[in-house]
């Protein structure tokens, strides 16, 4: 079983000019902090031989199913493909604090999964590289707003 824990964070000033649609036309600086609040992820193999699903997944609600594309809960369905992580899993989700806070849930949550899939697969990937793949997952696969932009391919450097 991989347990992984993720700080979520706080930014003391300068919020949002961390996006890039700003900070490319106007500049910006956040002055920001890890807080003692964290998101968890358990994750272990699943014998989905014994079930008519094969991924079980928990966070607020539990999702039971045979294949990626049927999940609704799109961070984790795009995270499980990002990593290649498609059958015989089961994945449980906790967090210290709710979703909609302004405390980097969001990114937390992405970075966690990634780095809890990673563990599955036992490959060790660098810090840097799984901010750097989440932010492209957050921006570019789901379309969501995250406060940093991609400088370089995490996949052309070398790390998945």
């Amino acid at each position: 079983m991989i347990i992984s824990q993720t700080p979520l964070r706080i930014s003391f000033l300068g919020g949002g000019t961390d996006y890039p649609e700003y900070f490319e036309k106007h500049g910006g600086a956040v002055l920001g902090t890890a807080v003692n609040k964290s998101a968890f992820f358990s994750m272990s193999q699943f014998y989905s031989n014994m079930f008519d699903y094969s991924i079980r997944i928990a966070y607020r609600k539990v999702e039971c199913v045979s294949s990626i594309d049927e999940l609704e809960h799109a961070p984790f369905r795009e995270c499980l493909r990002w990593a290649d992580v498609t059958r015989d899993i089961e994945i449980n989700h906790a967090s210290e604090l709710p979703a909609f806070t302004g405390l980097g849930s969001s990114s937390a949550f992405v970075v966690g999964l990634l780095n809890t899939l990673y563990a599955f697969r036992r490959r060790l990937v660098p810090r840097l590289d799984l901010a750097y793949e989440a932010i492209e997952i957050e921006r570019k696969v789901l379309k969501e707003s995250s406060g940093a932009r991609t400088r370089r391919s995490p996949r052309s450097a070398g790390s998945t």
